[in-house]
């Protein structure tokens, strides 16, 4: 919710108080992380995320938050691991 409305600090902040994160949580986290300019950390998320599961590429590849990502290599790496 808070990141649809711009707000990714108040959205890392949320969720990074979870202490069972799901593959879903922590795609969001990647998200507000990479709004949020944290690149490091929003590809950590990432890649947790899709250790915990998370397979839906196609919002991966749809989510404006993760623009800033997509040209860097670290994050096209992390995802062919995953997506076959």
């Amino acid at each position: 919710m808070y990141l649809l409305q711009r707000n990714s600090e108040r959205t890392v902040t949320l969720l990074e108080k979870q202490t069972k994160k799901s593959g879903n949580d922590l795609f969001w986290l990647a998200c507000a992380y990479s709004a949020h300019g944290d690149i490091d950390k929003a590809l950590a998320s990432m890649r947790e995320a899709l250790q915990h599961g998370y397979r839906d590429f196609a919002s991966i590849d749809a989510s404006s938050a993760l623009a800033s990502l997509r040209s860097d290599p670290r994050f096209q790496h992390i995802l062919s691991s995953y997506h076959q």
